[in-house]
């Protein structure tokens, strides 16, 4: 489970990096009309700990909860990047797109 970081300057950088692109982010979008969502993250807390310590590992064994869509593997290694961006372009529904590294 990741732990959070300590607080130093390059954390609080870091910190106000993301947020100042955020809030460009934000403005922009809205400027443009579009609707964006927020997503969070877990880190170290009491449902992360219950969810991949405790649920996932014994659901996927289990076979109750299954990773989802297949992937789709088009290779192993750094000389099948171009495939792998060149499949995505070319369009894929419901499956994930793979280079094994």
């Amino acid at each position: 489970m990741p732990t959070r970081p300590s607080l130093n300057l390059q954390t609080l950088l870091l910190i106000f990096r993301f947020v100042s692109a955020n809030v460009s982010f934000q403005v922009t979008s809205r400027m443009r009309r579009i609707r964006t969502k927020f997503v969070s993250g877990m880190m170290d807390n009491e449902v992360s700990k219950v969810l991949y310590e405790d649920f996932l590992p014994q659901a996927l064994a289990e076979g109750h909860y299954v990773a989802a869509p297949e992937p789709v593997v088009v290779g192993k290694g750094l000389d099948h990047i171009q495939a792998g961006l060149d499949a995505q372009r070319q369009g894929v529904s419901a499956k994930k797109v793979v280079v094994s590294l």
